[in-house]
C-alpha cells in the first residue's frame, strides 16, 4: 500500500452499457466452416478514465456504539468490518496498476475527527494498513454532516481521476460548521444555538452541492435507523442498511459503478455451439472445429463439449 496527497478534477464519465457478443458461421462449401466470435463495446465522446478515488465518509458518534447490529455486535464494528471489505475489494482492482483505485477516509462526530490520517491517500493491493486504522476508530459525541461533506470535497489525490464520495451516518445531524443562512449570532464555531436537525441539514445540502458540482459522485447511506433529513442533501441516496450484508450489498453496487466507469475488460466468451449457432449449419465431429483470433491476446476457447 502507498500513500500520497493530491487534488482532483473530476469528469463525468455518464453510463456505457456492457459489451455485448456475438458469433457468425460461414460455409467455405468445401464441408469446413469459418466461425466468428466477437464483442462489441459502446465509445464515449468524452474521454475515459481508466482510474477512481474512493472517499469514504464515517459517523462515528457516540450511538454507533449501540449494540443493536446483530450477534451483539456495535453499529461501528459492522461498519468496520463492511469499510474493510469494501477495501479489499476496492485494492483488487489494482492488480495491474497500484493507484487504478486511490482511497481516502473520513471520520466525524461534532468536527471531523481524523484531520491528519486525511492526508493520507491510501492505493497498491494491500489493504492492511487501511483496515488498521478503519478497525482502531473510536466513538465520540456530536453529529456534524456538513463539516463532514466539506472535508471530503477537499481531500487531494494529485489527479483528474473521477471521485466518488460515500457518506454513511447512523442518525440526524445535530451541529454545523458552515451555516446555511446568515446567523447574527454564529461565532464561526460549531453551530447549536436551538437550531433543528432540518437546518443543520440544509448546511450538509450546501457541502453536498459543491461535492456534485465539482463533478464528483456521492453515495448516501443511512445504517442502523430512519434518518428522516439524509435524502434532503442529495446525491445518490441507496437507503437505510441496518444489517453486515445490508451495508455490503450497497458497495457492491458502488464498485459495480466504479467498475462500469473503468470500463470494460477482459471479456470472455463462452461459446456453446447451441448458443450462438444455429445446429444445422454443420454436421459432423464438434471437436474437429477450430478457432483462429483476429487481433488482441489469446485467452481460453471453450467449446462447450
Amino acid at each position: 500500500m502507498t500513500a500520497g496527497n493530491g487534488e482532483s478534477d473530476d469528469q463525468d464519465l455518464g453510463e456505457l452499457n456492457a459489451p455485448t457478443t456475438d458469433k457468425q458461421v460461414d460455409s467455405n462449401h468445401d464441408g469446413t466452416y469459418d466461425v466468428t466470435l466477437s464483442a462489441k463495446g459502446e465509445k464515449k465522446n468524452t474521454e475515459t478514465s481508466t482510474k477512481a478515488n474512493v472517499v469514504i465518509v464515517l459517523d462515528t458518534s457516540w450511538s454507533m456504539y449501540g449494540k443493536d447490529a446483530g450477534d451483539g455486535q456495535s453499529r461501528l464494528s459492522v461498519a468496520q468490518s463492511a469499510i474493510g471489505s469494501l477495501a479489499d475489494k476496492l485494492f483488487a482492482l489494482n492488480e495491474e496498476e497500484s493507484d487504478t483505485i486511490e482511497l481516502a477516509f473520513v471520520n466525524f462526530a461534532q468536527r471531523v475527527r481524523n484531520e491528519e490520517e486525511m492526508r493520507t491517500i491510501y492505493s497498491g493491493t494491500d489493504a492492511t494498513s487501511f483496515k488498521n486504522m478503519i478497525n482502531g476508530l473510536d466513538c465520540a459525541s456530536g453529529t456534524n454532516w456538513d463539516d463532514a461533506l466539506y472535508a471530503a470535497d477537499h481531500i487531494y489525490f494529485n489527479d483528474n481521476d473521477p471521485t466518488y464520495v460515500v457518506f454513511i451516518t447512523d442518525g440526524d445531524p445535530i451541529s454545523c460548521a458552515h451555516p446555511y443562512g446568515t446567523y447574527s449570532d454564529w461565532d464561526g464555531g460549531t453551530y447549536y444555538n436551538g437550531r433543528s436537525n432540518y437546518e443543520y441539514a440544509l448546511a450538509a445540502k450546501n457541502q453536498a452541492d459543491l461535492i456534485i458540482a465539482h463533478n464528483k459522485t456521492l453515495y448516501t447511506i443511512g445504517a442502523f435507523g430512519e434518518i428522516a433529513n439524509l435524502q434532503a442533501i442529495g446525491g445518490t441516496y441507496l437507503g437505510q442498511a441496518n444489517s453486515t450484508s445490508a451495508i455490503n450489498g450497497y458497495f457492491d453496487d458502488i464498485i459495480s459503478d466504479i467498475q462500469s466507469a473503468l470500463g470494460y475488460q477482459d471479456i470472455t466468451i463462452n461459446d456453446g455451439i447451441t448458443a450462438l449457432s444455429s445446429t444445422g449449419l454443420a454436421r459432423g465431429d464438434i471437436t474437429s472445429l477450430r478457432y483462429y483470433r483476429s487481433g488482441g491476446e489469446n485467452t481460453d476457447c471453450d467449446l462447450g463439449y
